[in-house]
């Protein structure tokens, strides 16, 4: 698979666009997932790659609706690995161009406006993971 290139509100430029059934992405992805429900609050369960470092979470009708990417995988945006960066960083190059910025204090941020969010680890600068969605998400 080719990098993963973030495309706002579409999805990843590699292989994964919003609203790809789960079977689709099963074809291009490969077999090598595991399938799981990630809370009790769920509407269906989510495939994780972790050859990938990401879950693919689905809409009740199967459609895929977000990507989340774990440390264990890349997300490129004008280049850079997000993923790689400090999450101070990233807020400081973000923030700055959203107009709609959620934050959860400690946890982490959503970028509604631009199609992403993204948790960091604990007593760190590191990010933990990034989810980008569609716009249907929310």
């Amino acid at each position: 698979m080719d990098k993963n290139i973030f495309i706002p509100f579409r999805g990843i430029s590699a292989s994964i666009f919003f609203g790809d059934t789960r079977e689709d992405i099963r074809k291009t992805l490969g077999r090598d997932f595991i399938e799981v429900k990630r809370n009790e609050f769920a509407v269906n369960s989510s495939d994780y790659y972790e050859i990938f470092g990401f879950f693919v979470e689905f809409s009740s009708d199967n459609l895929c609706e977000a990507i989340e990417f774990t440390d264990l995988g890349s997300l490129f945006y004008n280049s850079e690995d997000l993923i790689k960066i400090d999450y101070s960083i990233l807020r400081n190059n973000f923030d700055k161009h959203s107009l709609n910025i959620e934050e959860e204090i400690g946890i982490g941020v959503t970028y509604h406006d631009l199609g992403f969010s993204v948790t960091k680890k604990k007593d760190k600068d590191n990010i933990e993971t990034i989810l980008i969605f569609s716009k249907t998400y929310w």
